[in-house]
């Protein structure tokens, strides 16, 4: 056989290795998409406490190009409630708490400190918050974070919006949405995160907060406020 044929037989075996490769790289990129209410994400490991987060905030159509970034924002969610519509930016609000916690309707309540009268304590919301199997406000696998969770990523250097905007899980400046009237405020100039936690008394919750300016975490915030949210493997 002559070296030129081996030469080719050879060359040939190695483009296919490599067109073998790629299509293994291809197949392990889609795999590392997760698919949950109609939003894809992926998955960033935290270099500061190695826990696994979401990339973006839930709904949120691409990671963050910068912490003012309007379409990494994603939704706002009243504290506990289910991915019903309401969490949506332009969805309509009505001014009428419901009686049934799991069943609050695609509107975004205003008007008073907590948006049910069912679960005062949050005790019921809180568990529906921090389930695992997808059918809460996080993919499956995923839930959303605790206090102490939450503040081991977050880093007090000054300015705070910067620092906590550029690690793995590039936090933006989100704002939220008000409890009185449902208008977004504070786009790229605040940040505010649900946790898990709930407050016993008071119809609050536990968030963290913070802006260039401060770091105030975590903060006690009536729970019809719209916040976003990033969700932590478990």
């Amino acid at each position: 056989m002559s070296k030129y044929i081996i030469n080719y037989i050879f060359a040939l075996m190695v483009a296919i290795f490599l067109i073998g490769c790629n299509i293994e790289d291809e197949e392990k990129t889609d795999t590392d998409i997760i698919t949950h209410n109609g939003v894809n994400y992926k998955e960033v490991i935290s270099s500061k406490t190695e826990k696994v987060w979401l990339d973006r905030n839930l709904g949120a159509s691409q990671v963050c190009s910068a912490k003012n970034d309007s379409k990494c924002y994603g939704f706002y969610y009243q504290w506990g409630r289910k991915h019903d519509g309401h969490e949506q930016n332009d969805s309509n609000t009505v001014e009428s708490q419901t009686a049934d916690y799991s069943n609050a309707g695609n509107k975004f309540i205003t008007g008073y400190t907590d948006w049910t009268t069912d679960d005062n304590s949050g005790f019921w919301r809180e568990n529906f918050w921090e389930k695992t199997d997808g059918t809460s406000v996080c993919p499956k696998g995923f839930r959303i974070p605790t206090k102490l969770e939450f503040n081991a990523e977050l880093d007090t250097n000054s300015p705070f919006d910067d620092s906590n905007y550029n690690t793995a899980l590039k936090l933006p400046l989100a704002g939220y949405r008000e409890p009185k009237d449902g208008n977004i405020t504070k786009l790229g100039i605040e940040a505010d995160y649900w946790l898990y936690d709930a407050n016993s008394s008071g119809a609050t919750a536990q968030s963290v907060y913070f802006t260039s300016g401060g770091l105030l975490s975590p903060q006690y915030a009536h729970r019809t406020y719209g916040f976003p949210v990033r969700c932590i493997k478990d």
